[in-house]
């Protein structure tokens, strides 16, 4: 446990390990998926984090809350805020 804590909340930027993973099997725009895998409370929720650079998807800025993933971008790690990180994986199973 301690070592976990020190991980997230010393270490800044480090990913944890051990992160949720979710399957898609469809291009999707960010702040629904956002909301779909409740990492906000609503689609303004989720515009307003875009808008102050508080989402990431593998360490980059989203910059645009019309954003969309597709596909061929993942797996991919989807992160907002300083501790919420989600892994994306296409939902058949294929990889890159």
């Amino acid at each position: 446990a301690q070592a976990r804590w020190d991980e997230v909340f010393r270490g800044g930027r480090g990913m944890p390990e051990d992160m949720d993973e979710a399957h898609l099997s469809a291009a999707a725009e960010i702040r629904d998926l956002l909301l779909r895998l409740n990492m906000v409370k609503s689609r303004g929720e989720a515009k307003r984090l875009i808008q102050q650079n508080g989402v990431r998807l593998n360490e980059q800025k989203v910059n645009s809350p019309q954003a969309t993933i597709t596909l061929d971008m993942l797996p991919a790690v989807l992160q907002v805020g300083k501790r919420q990180f989600v892994r994306l994986v296409r939902a058949d199973g294929e990889r890159d």
